[in-house]
């Protein structure tokens, strides 16, 4: 591993906004445009730091902003050929599969595999590192095991090899962090004492915080699901008292937001949800955003087009990196549309306390109905007031488990 000069003491690093845009290749202009305002943590993946590190640099040298890099170590349950050509360069990208079902890894497995994933990390310039971590379902699962592991290996690392202090020659000096992630489908939180042991083991270990990705999460899930899944993700948070994001989850996580969650990793204008599968995506014509929708409006066939320029053209974009009236044209103008309108949304949410996020929450869909009816979209998912309610069952369920304790 390379040898960093380190400052004893570094700033305390700085709390993390409701959006961290994860930025993809080619994106530096996003930064540049924005003057890193709005974004005191991006987020990357290894794929994306390995292929395109000056963005990294530039958010750490010109703008003090912090980078949280997903080392996506679950893609070496997938067969080789079917990776990012980019996590594939990365030096924890494993030779064939890693079926954590049949096979654990040994102590010494476990050793390397954090080494070489928090070397990585660090080299790539984070301010935020993640844990390895894999699919895998509740706490009796093999993978599970392992990964919690690997959680509680990588943390002892994190602090012997000092990752956590800044090095001397950064010009924004920042105290590191290092943050255990939880990979699971949704069907995998529907019960409920599994979902509290989860949220016992991980809150355990000695981690910043904790990066919840729920394979396919959106405001399309399942109700059952959904209120599953904020149930854990808000007892992890109570339980913990450390930070914990949700990373995917779709316009679905800005009720998480609203609901009290620190923050949400999403991709901008691609990559909004968790999904298990090979290769990057991409490609084909890109959906667009719309706030007063919540949601991004398929500009893919004509009768599509057509209908997203009546969204428009009765409710006008105030983003100003297009004509509000029109639709964002090319990739350049959707990608900057996009950012402002979502860090302008996830903001409005975060402001809402918990008190009032229950009705306010029921206001905001009732807007969004009025929109969707006038201009031809499907009335709002129910997911998004499931999500803000099961959070405040959640939150009363505490309450009640501390009285009962003090008595």
């Amino acid at each position: 591993m390379a040898h960093f000069r380190l400052l004893r003491a570094a700033p305390p690093a700085p709390a993390l906004p409701p959006l961290i845009a994860r930025l993809g290749l080619h994106d530096e202009m996003l930064l540049t445009e924005f003057e890193g305002f709005g974004m005191s943590v991006i987020g990357r993946t290894i794929a994306q730091a390995k292929a395109d590190p000056g963005l990294a640099r530039l958010a750490r040298d010109r703008y003090g902003v912090g980078v949280l890099i997903d080392p996506d170590t679950w893609r070496n349950q997938l067969p080789v050929d079917e990776r990012t050509r980019g996590y594939q360069a990365a030096a924890f990208s494993i030779a064939g599969i890693l079926d954590l079902e049949r096979r654990t890894l040994s102590a010494t497995e476990i050793s390397t595999y954090v080494r070489l994933t928090l070397q990585e990390l660090a080299e790539s310039r984070a301010t935020i590192l993640v844990a390895p971590y894999h699919v895998g379902r509740g706490p009796d699962c093999p993978i599970r095991s392992t990964d919690l592991r690997l959680a509680r290996r990588a943390v002892n690392a994190f602090h012997s090899l000092r990752l956590n202090e800044a090095r001397s020659s950064e010009r924004f000096p920042v105290e590191r962090r290092l943050f255990a992630a939880i990979a699971i489908r949704p069907s995998d939180l529907l019960d409920p004492a599994a979902r509290q042991m989860l949220v016992q083991l991980y809150s355990a270990i000695g981690v910043s915080g904790y990066v919840v990705k729920i394979v396919g999460l959106s405001e399309q899930t399942a109700i059952r699901q959904v209120t599953a899944a904020a149930d854990f993700v808000f007892s992890l948070l109570e339980a913990s008292g450390r930070d914990v994001i949700l990373a995917g989850g779709k316009n679905l996580s800005l009720a998480f937001v609203a609901a009290g969650l620190p923050a949400a990793l999403l991709g901008i204008a691609e990559g909004e949800v968790f999904n298990v599968a090979s290769g990057g995506g991409g490609g084909g014509a890109k959906p667009i955003y719309h706030s007063a929708l919540w949601r991004s409006v398929a500009n893919s066939t004509v009768d599509a087009t057509f209908r997203a320029e009546i969204l428009f053209g009765r409710n006008p974009c105030g983003c100003g990196h297009h004509r509000g009236e029109y639709l964002p044209q090319g990739q350049h103008e959707l990608k900057l549309h996009t950012l402002t309108e979502r860090l302008s949304d996830f903001r409005t949410v975060a402001a809402w306390t918990q008190s009032e996020a229950q009705r306010r929450m029921i206001g905001r869909v009732g807007e969004i109905d009025r929109v969707a009816k006038n201009s031809g979209y499907p009335a709002a998912s129910a997911a998004f007031i499931a999500v803000v309610e099961a959070a405040e069952r959640t939150r009363r369920r505490g309450v009640s488990a501390s009285e009962n304790d003090d008595e």
